[in-house]
């Protein structure tokens, strides 16, 4: 789109704009399906074994895989005492070499010729190997020690190479099952239940699996039940979590009501010293609650509820930003919607011109591909956080408009996720469902904000588009 064409469509969009559930699937399990036994029969780091059954493959990723979040680094190999063993009960000779899989350097373990399967990896974790860098207060800690546990996925699981694609390895469908062998009184939390089936890698790359750690509060909400965990064992107001599980239901029965009921129980909410939050594939981890004027406690829970279904069960192939950016705006949309959140905020975050537009090192598309391997580790997730929710509120508007207000974001969103449960979607899907529910010109707004390195809407733009948006959604 030239710079001609660019200024007659935003001049168009704002003379627009001065105008006028179902349950995700599980996948059923199969004689071929891959296995993973996790038995913990006491807390502490030695006790807890790993079992993993491929059904095929001859290359395998060692744990550290790298996810769409940041990481920590290591100092040495996670995976400890690794045996391989095949069905006629041989003990395989492997070979292991390093190769690149988004920005990581990855453990690859070779199988010798004629290995026969089912082939079982049997091993335990040793997390003193890991250490904090740049990702310090991004990721919870992830420890097993003094009668307490918290892991996951990522550092946990040898994974079947399916490529050396981000997205060929997280969302082709590999179903794999779960089990958890817990010794009496050992209670997992973060799983829907303690035997289950992942539909793909990235379902099991996202499990927080905790345990040790009794619930400070529950509820219900969303077809799901919930419970809140204390990881830094502090001392809150009496009541304050009373009141925030609560709150949590009214945010999770009014996703339920759009995306769907909430699978399995109970869905875990692990407070943890991070900023921000941490999706997980049944739960999440949060920061301390903060209150008074500003506090984000609400919007947060909102955001990593809609994560659920938003890139952790429904993926995409072409555009690495609409995880973030519509779980942002979404989120914020919904908070401000339910009361749990200032509007004042809101407004102030979605009218407010991208303040790092300018800089060279922020000036990619964002739909660049580059991206989905460098916006955490170089710390470019401003882009998505910030000018990509701008541009899904862009998108929120249009649908709203083209529907006689009929439709929403949140519907367009909610179809995605159900019909590309346990999979993904492209950008055709993406284009064709926002014209589906708003008769939204999505081919435009995508050549002018989302592909296009150094488009930003101005501020003249965005205070028109939230000024739409407020005199269309009932704040």
């Amino acid at each position: 789109m030239t710079d001609r064409q660019l200024f007659i469509f935003t001049s168009a969009l704002l003379l627009l704009l001065t105008s006028c559930t179902h349950l995700p699937t599980e996948p059923q399990k199969t004689a071929n399906a891959d296995h993973y036994a996790i038995t913990i029969p006491a807390l502490y780091q030695d006790s807890i074994q790993f079992s993993y059954t491929a059904s095929s493959g001859s290359r395998f990723i060692l744990p550290y895989h790298f996810f769409d979040n940041p990481l920590e680094s290591l100092s040495g190999p996670l995976v400890s005492g690794l045996s391989v063993i095949d069905a006629d009960g041989v003990t395989l000779d492997t070979l292991c070499e390093t190769e690149q899989i988004g920005p990581i350097a990855n453990r690859i373990v070779i199988l010798p010729d004629g290995a026969v399967f089912p082939v079982t990896f049997r091993y335990r974790l040793d997390l003193s190997v890991l250490h904090h860098d740049s990702a310090a207060k991004m990721m919870p800690a992830v420890h097993i020690r003094d009668g307490s546990l918290f892991l996951i996925g990522a550092y946990c699981f040898i994974l079947p190479h399916l490529g050396t694609s981000l997205t060929g390895l997280w969302r082709t469908g590999h179903p794999v099952t779960v089990t958890v062998e817990a010794s009496p009184g050992i209670t997992p939390f973060g799983i829907p239940s303690r035997s289950y089936t992942c539909a793909n890698l990235y379902e099991l790359l996202f499990l927080q699996l905790s345990a040790g750690h009794a619930p400070i509060a529950g509820g219900h909400g969303g077809g799901t039940d919930f419970v809140f965990i204390d990881y830094l064992n502090k001392s809150y107001p009496p009541g304050q979590f009373d009141s925030l599980a609560l709150l949590f239901g009214t945010i999770l029965n009014d996703i339920a009501s759009r995306y769907g009921p909430f699978a399995g129980a109970p869905y875990t909410v692990g407070i943890h010293n991070i900023w921000g939050g941490l999706e997980g594939s049944y739960g999440f981890a949060i920061g301390e609650p903060a209150e008074g004027p500003g506090s984000r406690f609400g919007e947060i829970l909102a955001h990593e509820a809609l994560h659920y279904f938003i890139g952790i069960h429904c993926g995409e192939y072409d555009d690495q930003w609409w995880k973030e950016s519509a779980a942002t705006y979404l989120g914020l949309e919904t908070a401000v919607r339910l009361g749990c959140y200032e509007k004042e905020f809101f407004r102030k975050s979605m009218t407010t011109r991208f303040d790092l537009a300018d800089t060279l090192r922020f000036q990619h598309p964002l739909s660049d591909p580059w991206l989905r391997s460098h916006l955490f580790p170089d710390t470019l997730h401003a882009l998505v956080y910030g000018r990509g929710a701008q541009v899904m509120m862009l998108l929120d508007v249009c649908t709203r408009i083209g529907s006689d207000n009929r439709s929403t974001l949140h519907h367009v969103t909610a179809d995605l996720c159900r019909r590309f449960s346990g999979s993904a979607f492209g950008r055709m899907e993406f284009i064709s469902t926002l014209r589906r529910y708003g008769a939204v010109d999505a081919p435009a707004l995508f050549s002018a904000y989302v592909d296009t390195p150094d488009s930003v809407m101005s501020a003249e733009m965005l205070k028109t588009t939230f000024g739409k948006l407020d005199s269309l959604a009932p704040y």
